[in-house]
């Protein structure tokens, strides 16, 4: 009988590392949505946002004064009320917020947010880079209800508002400290939905002409917002997402599911074949070549090409997703519910090519002791093993061709993922483990 077990165990590893490429993402504890939902009672999509690696923040509307929360990975995983008691809640003494229609962030320290003061009242915008030991608050004296993207650049943060009164686009832009701001009114634009900068000044606006609000626009600047022209225009479809992982080579999806993709900052596209035919609401790419877009119904599809090919992701969920956060070792999505998932192993751990193996690991399946021996020419390398659900559970460090043993002897049977890198935390392998005890 023992050995039927045995079997059985040996032929779930099988599929599992067979499935393992589809069963990607799983969602973040049932308790952050249904909390979310309990602590603000109208929050936009586009709240929360995944600001780094397992920080999750959100805006506050329902209390006064205005709250912002930030909820760190560990957190996740714990009880509705663990996590209320266990998140760092930052509050704007003697301001009184009614509203919070965008947050943007940097990191898990430097954020940025737009928030309407009093019902009725004009946006501001709030800004730290210490995790709210100190932090600036300025109004920005428009009409304006509407959501405001807003990016950060190396030394500026951006924010885009519509001027009904004017049928314009104006483009707010001060230094990182928000003390002084510089305002620039574009007639030619309005209906801004989202802003990003690849540098101080150049970044891209998406946008509807405002003479002809039919026309979707991606929109281009070169000098810090003070003119924008078109990058790329479309009157049939609507744009709702674009990524530019690096300077030249940017991406953009559209409500019919197109894709396009240019190499040199904007000046020419070319179409990709996309793997949906559905809204894609979304992209984010790693680098260049790295990215998810996901859309309609759920829809997740992955590349590791830059575009070329599409591989289908089992995202889990079958609402509209609506943003992608992806970092160098983790990726997540937020969907219309404001339920969050993650990515459960490091980003492209078991699809990105870096040649001939690093490192065997052996015995694979194993009972819970694994030998690691490593061919890498780095003096040092580092190992890090994550479970099913995302969570490190071990990391050491060993030398070049040296052979030693890790113990996973406390954790249950299943599969884990493993990561070795180098001293600048560069990907040099990954695989999988299997413990069958």
């Amino acid at each position: 009988m023992k050995i039927i077990y045995r079997y059985f165990l040996f032929l779930l590893g099988l599929m599992l590392f067979s499935a393992s490429a589809q069963a990607q993402w799983f969602k973040l504890n049932p308790y952050i949505d249904v909390w979310l939902y309990s602590r603000s009672a109208s929050l936009y999509p586009y709240l929360p946002i995944v600001a780094g690696d397992g920080e999750i923040l959100y805006g506050d509307e329902y209390e006064a004064p205005f709250t912002f929360h930030d909820v760190g990975a560990a957190d996740l995983n714990e009880s509705g009320n663990d996590l209320y008691s266990a998140e760092r809640v930052f509050e704007f003494n003697g301001i009184v917020y009614g509203w919070v229609n965008y947050i943007a962030s940097s990191n898990d320290s430097t954020i940025l947010f737009l928030a309407e003061a009093n019902p009725g009242g004009s946006p501001s915008l709030g800004y730290t880079n210490n995790n709210f030991k100190t932090y600036s608050v300025v109004n920005l004296n428009i009409d304006n209800k509407d959501v405001m993207p807003s990016c950060f650049s190396q030394n500026y943060i951006y924010t885009a508002a519509s001027c009904s009164v004017k049928d314009s686009i104006i483009i707010f832009r001060t230094d990182i400290s928000a003390a002084t701001f510089n305002t620039i009114i574009n007639k030619k634009y309005d209906y801004p939905t989202y802003i990003h900068f690849t540098s101080d000044s150049v970044g891209y606006l998406i946008c509807r002409y405002s003479s002809d609000s039919t026309k979707s626009v991606l929109a281009r600047t070169s000098d810090s917002g003070t003119v924008w022209t078109d990058c790329f225009i479309d009157s049939v479809h609507i744009i709702k997402g674009f990524s530019f992982p690096s300077p030249s080579v940017g991406y953009i999806t559209e409500n019919d599911g197109s894709m396009y993709k240019t190499i040199n900052a904007g000046g020419t596209w070319a179409k990709l074949t996309s793997p949906s035919t559905v809204s894609l609401y979304c992209v984010s790419f790693t680098n260049d070549s790295l990215g998810y877009v996901g859309g309609k119904g759920g829809v997740l599809y992955k590349t590791i090409d830059g575009g070329t090919k599409w591989t289908t992701e089992t995202s889990g969920d079958a609402t509209t997703i609506n943003q992608l956060f992806t970092f160098d070792t983790v990726a997540y999505f937020i969907d219309s519910n404001l339920a969050i998932y993650k990515n459960i192993q490091p980003t492209g751990i078991e699809n990105i090519s870096i040649g001939k193996p690093i490192v065997n690991v052996y015995p694979n399946p194993g009972s819970g002791i694994f030998t690691i021996k490593s061919s890498a020419e780095n003096a040092n390398s580092f190992i890090e093993v994550y479970n099913m659900l995302g969570e490190k559970v071990y990391s050491g460090a060993f030398q070049h061709q040296a052979s030693f043993q890790i113990n996973l002897t406390g954790q249950p049977n299943g599969m884990y993922f493993f990561r070795v890198t180098d001293n600048q935390r560069t990907l040099l392998d990954s695989g999988k483990l299997l413990i069958q005890k």
